[in-house]
C-alpha cells in the first residue's frame, strides 16, 4: 500500500510540473515555463509527453480489480498516444524534419543558440525515454516471469536515461548527448531528471505485486 501510494504520489507530482509547463506555453508565462529561472525553457512536447507519463504511472499504481477494466483501457489508450507521439518526432528528426519539428511542436525561446543543436542533444534521447514509458504501459503486470523482467529493465531504463541529465548537469559532458564539441550543454532541460522519479515509481509498483503475486 505504502508502495502503491509513493508511485501515485510521484506521478502526481510529475503531471502537475507538467501542467504548470504547458499552462506557461499557452499563456506565455515565463516562470512556468523554466519551473526555476535558472533553468532553460522547457519544451512544450517534452511537457505533454512527460503528463501522460504521469498518467501511465499512476494507472499502473491503481488495483484493476476494485476500479475495473476501464483504467486498463485507459492505460493502454495513453502508452499509445505517447508511443505515437514520439515516434513522430523520432521518425521526423531521422529523415532531416528538424525545421518542421522546431515549428510544430518544439516550442522554446532560446536566442544564442541554433535550435536544431538542441534538438539533436537532448530530443532524441527523451523521446526514447517516452517511448520506455509506453512500453512499460503495454506490459501487463503479473503475467509471468518475462513481463515482470522486462518491466523492470525498462524502469531501470529510465531511471539511467534521467541519471545522463543529472552526469551532464554535473560534468557538463557533451559526448553524453551525442558528442557535439564545444556546445555548451548545460542548456539541456533538466526536467529529463524527471525519469528517474518515473523510474523509481514503476519499480515499486513492480516490486510490490510481484511480490503478492509470489
Amino acid at each position: 500500500m505504502i508502495k502503491e501510494k509513493s508511485a501515485k504520489i510521484i506521478s502526481l507530482v510529475v503531471a502537475v510540473l507538467a501542467i504548470a509547463v504547458i499552462i506557461g506555453w499557452l499563456f506565455n508565462i515565463t516562470i512556468l515555463k523554466n519551473i526555476l529561472p535558472q533553468f532553460t525553457d522547457i519544451d512544450f512536447i517534452v511537457a505533454v509527453c512527460f503528463l501522460l507519463s504521469g498518467f501511465v504511472l499512476y494507472a499502473k499504481a491503481v488495483d484493476y480489480k476494485n476500479v475495473g477494466s476501464w483504467v486498463q483501457f485507459f492505460l493502454l489508450f495513453v502508452s499509445f498516444l505517447i508511443f505515437l507521439t514520439a515516434s513522430f518526432v523520432l521518425t521526423s528528426l531521422y529523415f532531416g524534419a528538424e525545421d518542421g519539428i522546431n515549428s510544430l511542436i518544439v516550442k522554446n525561446s532560446f536566442e544564442t543558440l541554433d535550435v536544431s543543436v538542441l534538438v539533436k542533444l537532448y530530443l532524441p534521447i527523451a523521446m526514447f525515454g517516452f517511448l520506455t514509458v509506453a512500453a512499460i504501459g503495454f506490459l501487463p503486470i503479473n503475467k509471468n516471469k518475462f513481463f515482470s523482467v522486462a518491466s523492470y529493465f525498462l524502469a531501470v531504463g529510465l531511471i539511467f536515461i534521467g541519471g545522463l541529465a543529472v552526469i551532464n548537469y554535473l560534468t557538463n559532458l557533451s559526448r553524453i548527448y551525442y558528442g557535439f564539441g564545444n556546445v555548451d550543454v548545460t542548456i539541456v532541460p533538466r526536467i529529463l531528471v524527471l525519469f528517474i522519479f518515473l523510474g523509481f515509481g514503476f519499480l515499486t509498483i513492480f516490486i510490490k505485486k510481484t511480490q503478492i503475486r509470489e
